[in-house]
């Protein structure tokens, strides 16, 4: 990222040096700028999702509620949060699950769902900690589903497995879907 900054402020003095009948290098110029821009931009996103720093620093019910917020503000599809009694000491390997999970979540309601509106729900209950995605889109088969061989719900399913976990999906066309995962919280 600093590198592309450093690259963006070239390219300005770059330009600066150029006669001003130059227009159509400015013009390049000026697209190789946008370009730059958008490429750190990207690379942003990419980092934060691959190493979500909030989730390390601040727990996983600040992380869901901050990614939340931030999908609902992109992509214009409103997600009510709730949660409860969330462990601040959650174990890693079952908070960035959980995370990727409700990312992986939040991305099929986008490409699939054709919804204005989601829930998640993060809950301790007794010795297991539960994420639930609910959306009222359009739903689908999941015999269908799985046959066309779509990995989002598969990667689910491997990453929940990794923490001793289970992934219920409940979907009918037209009805919406919702993803409830169950990790237990006690090391066997």
């Amino acid at each position: 990222g600093q590198n592309l900054a450093v690259l963006n402020l070239q390219v300005s003095e770059l330009e600066s040096l150029l006669p001003s009948k130059s227009d159509r290098a400015k013009e390049t110029l000026l697209s190789l700028r946008d370009g730059i821009g958008s490429l750190a931009q990207q690379i942003h996103q990419l980092s934060r999702q691959l190493h979500p720093a909030v989730l390390r620093e601040l727990g996983l019910e600040i992380a869901v509620e901050t990614e939340c917020a931030n999908y609902s503000e992109r992509e214009g599809i409103n997600v009510t949060v709730f949660s409860a009694n969330v462990p601040e000491d959650l174990p890693d390997d079952i908070a960035l699950c959980l995370y990727r999970v409700l990312q992986e979540s939040l991305q099929n309601i986008r490409k699939h769902a054709q919804t204005k509106k989601a829930e998640v729900r993060l809950v301790r209950i007794e010795n297991e900690i539960l994420l639930a995605v609910e959306d009222s889109g359009n739903g689908f088969e999941l015999k269908d589903a799985r046959r066309k061989g779509g990995l989002g719900l598969v990667s689910m399913e491997e990453r929940v497995r990794t923490v001793r976990g289970s992934v219920s999906i409940s979907s009918r066309p037209d009805q919406g879907t919702l993803i409830e995962v169950r990790v237990p919280l006690e090391r066997r």
